[in-house]
């Protein structure tokens, strides 16, 4: 068996879009990534992400030198599920980061919150829910009520609470 660690974060610094994220969505996060460690010494453990324009991997010491960590959630998998995980999140690297649907789901939940149903497509790019989210639904099997595309951070956090306490996939948070 092996574990992935899905954590929640923030900029240590001000940042206009994660204020607007974390004040949205009432939660001391605005982001959310996976993590891998790594136990051979010439390989770094690495966080994957959607930021900064688009979706790439970066050494979890740097990440953490500009984002405060708010939580983690540690997944234990199959090693082969693992390896599946880390193969998807190769082959999206370098995709755009998702500017426009960030601007969906604020005229989403904005429709919602008034009753009304937003007709929505799923453009082009990532944004940090959506790709942790996709990668949860590919090689988990989790299931959310909207499309990947539509889901908010905290939404991902809720969904790994959730299975927690239903099954015991998830240890806990760190």
């Amino acid at each position: 068996m092996s574990k992935i660690y899905i954590g929640f974060s923030c900029p240590k610094h001000f940042s206009i879009g994660s204020y607007s994220i974390k004040t949205w969505i009432r939660e001391q996060y605005s982001h959310v990534y996976l993590r891998f460690e790594s136990t051979n010494q010439e390989i770094p453990t690495t966080v994957y992400h959607a930021a900064n324009g688009m979706v790439h991997f970066k050494p979890f010491l740097k990440f953490k030198e500009d984002n405060s960590v708010i939580k983690e959630y540690c997944v234990t998998l199959p090693e082969e599920h693992r390896i599946k995980t880390l193969s998807d999140c190769m082959w999206l690297s370098g995709e755009k980061y998702g500017y426009k649907e960030l601007i969906t789901i604020l005229f989403y939940d904005i429709a919602y919150y008034f009753g009304k149903k937003l007709e929505t497509y799923d453009g082009a790019g990532y944004i940090c829910s959506e790709l942790v989210a996709t990668l949860l639904i590919n090689r988990l099997g989790l299931k959310f009520g909207k499309p990947a595309y539509l889901l908010k951070p905290n939404c991902v956090d809720k969904k790994l609470q959730e299975e927690y306490l239903k099954n015991g996939l998830i240890y806990g948070t760190t």
